[in-house]
């Protein structure tokens, strides 16, 4: 099962956003919690031009806890801030909030004339917009449990002189790794128009099988491990419950 999605926009959003780097301080990169690998975009190193770098990791009521810790740590020896965040919760953005604060008040030459600017990039769906608009306490960016949602760049103004640069989301052209191009599939980055829906099930049950068994339990009954070893007919027995 084959995975591209590049459509002419992001193109032309990459070249954007490239152009206005040379007005930003701080990027914060934003990606989803339950795949923090996977929802790296590998062409954002070279995209930020060693701009400072604050990574955040959205959506952390939908990942489990110790995974997340454990990225967290991860993360963090690697020399990246790091932070994890639900922006439909609400959890973590005190903290995040400091930490940009933080960042504003290191800039060398700091004028109170002068906003402090960071831009918000990342790939489809991983919760830029509503990851400003907690961050502001206001619905100023648009927002939608879709990829393709933000078009255009939008300004943000937050208190004590920020502001933030809402992007479109930017995947690469080729995203070459199989099981990463499925995860991003299955969290929504690619256009579900797109896809195999009945193959993402199969693949989505296989992974839960191997990895959470509990949960299917949990989820549809002690009875539905009878079909753990035929995931095709796991998925029938799911559906016919339904």
């Amino acid at each position: 099962m084959e995975i591209n999605w590049y459509p002419g926009q992001m193109a032309r959003a990459k070249a954007a956003i490239i152009s206005k780097l040379k007005y930003i301080d701080l990027v914060i990169e934003v990606r989803d919690c339950r795949i923090p690998e996977s929802s790296k975009n590998p062409e954002l190193e070279q995209i930020i031009s060693g701009k400072k770098h604050l990574l955040v990791l959205n959506k952390k009521d939908l990942a489990q806890e110790n995974a997340t810790r454990s990225w967290e740590t991860y993360l963090h020896n690697l020399g990246l801030k790091t932070v994890s965040v639900s922006a439909t919760k609400g959890f973590g953005f005190n903290k995040c909030l400091k930490i940009i604060k933080s960042f504003s008040l290191s800039r060398s030459g700091l004028s109170g004339k002068k906003p402090f600017r960071a831009a918000v990039l990342g790939i489809p769906n991983v919760g830029k917009s509503s990851f400003i608009n907690r961050l502001s306490r206001r619905s100023m960016a648009r927002t939608g449990n879709r990829p393709g949602v933000t078009r255009g760049e939008q300004w943000i103004k937050l208190p004590q002189g920020i502001e933030l640069l809402d992007t479109p989301g930017l995947l690469w052209p080729k995203l070459g790794d199989r099981e990463a191009a499925v995860k991003l599939a299955l969290t929504g980055a690619i256009k579900y128009e797109l896809l195999d829906d009945y193959a993402l099930a199969l693949r989505l049950l296989q992974y839960l099988i191997s990895e959470d068994p509990a949960g299917l339990k949990s989820r549809f009954g002690e009875k539905i491990s009878v079909f753990f070893e035929d995931p095709k007919s796991l998925l029938q027995a799911i559906g016919t419950a339904r």
